[in-house]
Formats: structure tokens, sequence, C-alpha cells
């Protein structure tokens, strides 16, 4: 069917998606803009004021506000759900800005009473973003084995903020037993395993079938990475937080999960599909996906080596060099996903090909700068490592040098997603005026908005 979709079905306002993306760049541009302006206050010890403000202007800025946008728009693409437009998804999204710069600011000048004050605006944004995305996936046709994990985020970052807040006023009252440092370690872990990585295995058991192309992976192996993934998480915070000595026994169901993860993408790798026509070579966006999961395995290593072998000074750089390995290999993996959905996304939302088009849409690839998505991956993938070198063995010069470069990456890649968007609403904009035909069928419908045919079987007939 390729008759015209109705107006309403049409991301209004630029879409939800580009509003998260473009925060997204902001925070990061803050993070390495700081990071190169004055390294020596921010590297050293993992934990004082300014390098929580950096990690959280990564985590919450760019990491967290890039999955709720891309859920938006996995929901229609993936998962078989439709997401409808509501005032309280553009609340969110001001909730988390507002809450996500607050509580860095506060960091950087380690003022405790005004980050509670912003954690509480980020959480009620967590909260807003489940109670839309939960209920649509319940309703959604994706296999269970495949919402069973984002079922399990959700609920690990409602765990995750919570204990980040408590962690945040036992610095005012006590309020939490134990080490503080524990605490933040078991914070942390919350975070990055339950609610970052489980999204990350569930949304790349649907997409990186779309990427590559190939066959999508199914069955009972998903459903045990899944549940070996949320002991090892619930286990491994607790045991952090509380007994030490039990943390490399939960360790063991972390790593069989995300050995099932790495066995699926060489599954994948081996029932690859014919690629579509028009598709880009050499594909930048996987080059970045394979660069970040190489950074995310030297991070499984290195946190394996931490918990399992005999203390010695050694650790506190092998800590440094565990979690730059892994929040860099998490934001470089959101850059590679990124580089092929902005296109799709903008192709979605350009106007269909009807009567009302002076030319037909181009396909998403044709909307791209080849120029600068080869500038933001070589970027990437050379700036990347050096940080996580530069970080690890405090080597100021290369720290400042590896932070340039990854804010000139930050920058190519907020001007790669502006031409994507431009390009596409060129096409928009290039839309004649509704013939007369058009106008009574408007005229004469008394829900202008309502589909008159099936818009998600439209986008799927319209989808490369």
């Amino acid at each position: 069917m390729n008759g015209p979709r109705p107006a309403g079905d049409r991301p209004r306002g630029g879409g939800l998606p580009p509003r998260y993306y473009g925060f997204a760049h902001l925070c990061l541009l803050l993070a390495f803009g700081a990071l190169a302006a004055a390294p020596r206050s921010i590297a050293g010890f993992h934990y004082h004021p300014r390098m929580v403000a950096v990690v959280h202007l990564v985590t919450l800025g760019w990491i967290s506000a890039s999955i709720l946008g891309t859920l938006y728009l996995l929901a229609p693409l993936t998962f078989g759900a439709r997401i409808g437009r509501r005032r309280g998804d553009g609340w969110a999204l001001g909730l988390l800005m507002v809450g996500a710069l607050g509580m860095a600011t506060h960091f950087w000048i380690d003022e405790p009473v005004g980050m509670l004050w912003s954690a509480a605006l980020v959480i009620a944004a967590f909260d807003l973003v489940a109670g839309r995305i939960v209920p649509v996936l319940r309703a959604a046709t994706a296999p269970a084995e495949i919402k069973v994990y984002f079922y399990l985020a959700f609920a690990n970052l409602a765990l995750a903020v919570s204990l980040g807040f408590l962690v945040g006023l036992d610095k005012v009252v006590d309020v939490l037993p134990g080490r503080a440092l524990a605490n933040v370690y078991a914070h942390a872990h919350l975070a990055a395993l339950g609610w970052v990585l489980m999204t990350v295995m569930g949304a790349g058991y649907r997409l990186l079938p779309m990427l590559l192309p190939a066959a999508p992976p199914r069955g009972g192996l998903l459903w045990t990475g899944a549940i070996a993934l949320e002991i090892g998480t619930l286990g491994l915070a607790a045991s952090l937080a509380a007994r030490p000595a039990l943390a490399r026994w939960f360790l063991l169901p972390v790593l069989a999960a995300l050995a099932i993860f790495f066995s699926r993408v060489v599954w994948m790798l081996r029932h690859r599909r014919p690629p579509g026509p028009g598709t880009p070579r050499p594909d930048h966006g996987i080059r970045l996906v394979f660069g970040a999961l190489a950074l995310l395995l030297a991070a499984t290593i290195l946190g394996a080596a931490i918990l399992l072998a005999p203390d010695g000074a050694w650790k506190l750089s092998a800590i440094l060099a565990y979690g730059a390995c892994g929040l860099l290999g998490f934001t470089q993996l959101v850059v590679g996903v990124a580089t092929r959905l902005v296109p799709l996304y903008a192709y979605l939302a350009a106007p269909p090909d009807d009567e009302t088009c002076s030319r037909p849409a181009p396909p998403p690839n044709a909307l791209v700068s080849r120029p600068l998505q080869a500038l933001v991956t070589w970027l990437w993938l050379a700036g990347a490592p050096l940080l996580v070198l530069a970080l690890t063995f405090d080597r100021i010069p290369w720290i400042r040098t590896g932070a340039l470069l990854l804010l000139a990456a930050v920058i190519a890649g907020y001007l790669s997603q502006r031409t994507v968007l431009a390009r596409a609403g060129t096409r928009r904009a290039a839309a004649g005026p509704p013939p007369e035909a058009a106008k009574k069928r408007g005229a004469d419908d008394p829900d202008p908005t309502g589909p008159r045919s099936d818009p998600q079987q439209a986008r799927d007939e319209r989808a490369p």
C-alpha cells in the first residue's frame, strides 16, 4: 500500500528523537570541553566532584537521553507499536534537561543540596518516560524474550536512581549504612549494567540485524542472558555495598550474559543477509559499533581482573581504565547506532510519496554527508582509545589531546545529524499545496489526523 499518510502520523515540531539527540550532544560537548579545558582538575582519582560531574554529563546527558530518544523511534520500527505524541513527553524532556545540567553543575561546585533537587527532576523525567514506554511495550508485537530486557532495564533504572538519590542525601544526612564509596560503586553498577547494558543488549538483538543486515536471533538463549544479567547486576550491586568478598561470585552470571550476547553477535555475522540497494560502503556506523564493543570487551576483562586478582597498587589505575573503557564504549556505541537511525528517522518523518509532493523521497543513505560521517568515525576511533590510555596513566597532555579529538567528533556528529534533517526538510519544503481532491477529503473527514489506512503498514512498506 502506497497511499497518502495522514499528517497526524508524522512527527510534529521536529519530533522527540532529534530533540533528545540535540540535548545529548550539548551534554557531551560540555563533558569533553571541560576535560580539554581543565584536565588537571578532573583527572587523577576517580571519585571527586569534578570527575563525577563529567561522568554524569555523559551518563545522564548523553547515554540516557540518547536511549530515551531512541526508544520513541524503536517502538514503531522494531517493536510493532506506535507511541502517540502527548504533552507529557515534552515535560519529560524538559525535566531531564534541567535536572541533568543541574546535577552536573552542583557536582562541579560540590553543592549536595542543589544536586538533590536536580536529581528529583531527573527521577520525575524517567518516571514519565517509563510510564509511556512500558505500556506500549506490553502491547507490542515484539518477541517476549526481547521485551523482557526493557522491562528489567526500567526496573533497574528505578533502583539505580533511587539509590543514587540516597547516596547524595547521605552527604547531607546519614541515611545509608556502610562505606560511602562502596555505595557509590553499587549505584554505578546498577546504572551501568542494569540500565545501560540491559538496554543495549535488548536493543542490539533488534538493531544489529537491521544494521548488518542479518537474521534476528531468537530462542531460549536470549531469555537466559536477560535472567543471568539481572541476577548478576543485583547481586553485584548488593555485594559491593555490603559484602565485597561476594562480588566475584556474582561476576559469573554477568560474564555468562555477555558471552551469550557476543555469541549471538557472531551468529548474526555468520547469518548475514544481502544488503539493500544503496547501502554505503564502508559502513561507518558498523565500524563505530564494533569499535565500541572492543572497548566494552576490554572493560569486561579489566573488571574481572579487579575483582579476581590480589590487591595491589595497580588496581587504582585499573579502576580508572575500567571506568573509562566502559563509559567511552557505551558512548561510542550510541554514536554508531545513531549514525544509522537518524537518517532512517528523517526518511520516515518526511511527507509520504503522494500527490502533495513534488519529488519522491530520497532513501535514508542519500540524506547523509559521507565526508562528515567518515570524520566522526575516525575521530572517535582515534580519540577514545587515546583518552582511555591518558586517563589510566594520568598523562595531562594526552588527556587534553584525546578530549579535543572527541570534542571535534561531537561537533562533527551534530553537524552530520543536522545535515540529515535539513536534507529531509528540503523535500518537505518542496511539497506543494494539496490539490482540491485532498482538500475535499480533509474537509469531509471528521478526524483529519485519524488514519485512513494502517500507518504501521505504510511505515513498514516505506522503510528500506
